[in-house]
């Protein structure tokens, strides 16, 4: 269930809200933004990360050294009850969501950092109604993802750009951000409470209807579909964390090669070697061993193997022979004229220049069209 903003927004004016939003935000924050220089990237990750279970606003900034790559600033909102900030990290550092914050994140090249922006403690009404808090992050999410270039240019209209205090061509980063968070609706927790107690009501009147065989019947068909139903989740979770583990052995395995790529290499050469002569001595003594204990046994296959191979070797040359006779009927073959050595090296030279040209620009044009999309 979702409630519209605009209509708990007007409760109150534009600079209670600005003075609610400014209150929170932490300090190191509001130093950087009150200059009118751009801050850096660098002064961005100086504000730091809290790890705390309050509420608030916070920024994953993803950095990289690879070439042809730029960095990344997303911002986002934590208001779950008494987990806050610390369980919305939590969460991201799983990178399981197919959306296009962790599509870059997941990328081995990248790394990310949390800063904190916002950050609003919980007190004892909170329990009894979330939504002011909910509220206030969005409203600071709103606002510092257009104060710190967090929204993306190829995914938002240029009115959510243009709040952008700074200009554009300076900035060192992209934004992760494909829409503004206020569009969604401000979500209210469900009186689960209430509503089991109206599912149960419910059931009883339609089961009053039904004969004991027909109740029996639902019980039992109920129950089998949660037994399938939590089977299917353990599965998935289990799908899940290994291909988790996979994924960050991936990770750390592409890094230590990126950063001793050439020892890499090396080692690679030689223990491909390595592995081969070794693969090839086993196989030869399993085979001298399985002739020396089963010499009929080896014979028999050797002779059915080259009988087969024969066999096929015939079936082909029959083929090719069929088609050739018929070819020669339709007048299709003809005598093959003299040709000059020379000609069809250079002739075979030329169509491999022109091949090398266009793979050339084949990559070239992935090479483009993968920094459009970074």
């Amino acid at each position: 269930m979702s409630v519209n903003i605009e209509e708990v927004l007007a409760v109150k004016s534009v600079e209670e809200w600005a003075l609610l939003v400014a209150e929170y935000t932490t300090t190191a924050l509001k130093v950087l933004l009150g200059r009118e220089k751009l801050p850096t990237l660098d002064e961005l990750l100086r504000v730091g990360w809290d790890d705390t279970k309050n509420a608030g606003v916070y920024g994953h900034i993803i950095t990289t050294e690879a070439p042809g790559h730029h960095n990344h600033v997303y911002v986002g909102s934590a208001s779950h009850w008494d987990k806050g900030l610390r369980k919305r990290r939590q969460d991201h550092e799983k990178l399981n969501q197919p959306n296009y914050h962790h599509h870059i994140a997941r990328q081995p090249f990248r790394h990310g950092r949390f800063v904190t922006l916002m950050q609003i403690p919980w007190n004892d009404n909170t329990a009894v109604d979330i939504r002011p808090i909910r509220l206030l992050c969005l409203l600071g999410e709103a606002v510092w993802t257009s104060w710190i270039g967090g929204f993306s240019e190829i995914h938002v209209s240029s009115d959510l750009l243009s709040l952008f205090p700074y200009d554009r061509l300076h900035l060192s980063w992209r934004g992760l951000c494909t829409h503004s968070c206020l569009i969604e609706g401000l979500r209210t927790p469900i009186d689960n409470a209430r509503r089991l107690e109206r599912n149960r009501e419910r059931r009883a009147e339609r089961r009053a209807q039904m004969t004991p065989e027909q109740v029996a019947a639902e019980i039992v068909q109920q129950t089998q579909y949660w037994r399938d139903w939590d089977k299917k989740r353990k599965s998935t979770w289990k799908a899940k964390d290994f291909a988790k583990n996979r994924r960050s052995l991936a990770d750390a395995t592409a890094r230590w090669r990126s950063a001793h790529r050439e020892e890499h290499q090396v080692a690679k050469a030689s223990w491909s070697q390595d592995q081969l002569r070794k693969w090839r001595d086993i196989k030869r003594d399993e085979m001298r061993g399985l002739r020396a204990r089963y010499p009929n046994r080896y014979k028999e296959i050797k002779d059915w193997w080259s009988k087969d191979r024969v066999a096929k070797y015939k079936a082909r040359k029959a083929e090719r022979n069929r088609r050739l006779a018929a070819r020669k009927r339709r007048g299709e073959v003809t005598s093959k004229p003299e040709v000059d050595a020379a000609e069809v090296l250079e002739a075979r030279l030329a169509a491999a220049r022109l091949a090398s040209r266009r793979r050339q620009k084949k990559y070239q044009a992935r090479k483009k069209v993968g920094e459009g999309r970074h």
